[in-house]
């Protein structure tokens, strides 16, 4: 895994992220995996 920055995301992700308590004040922290 690699740590990315949240805005390298897909947008597919980020409609997680609108349902989340958090948003928009993540403290969470993006990783990908190549495959």
């Amino acid at each position: 895994f690699k740590e990315i920055d949240k805005s390298g995301l897909p947008q597919k992700i980020w409609g997680d992220c609108l349902r989340c308590p958090k948003f928009p004040n993540c403290d969470e922290t993006a990783l990908i995996r190549a495959l």
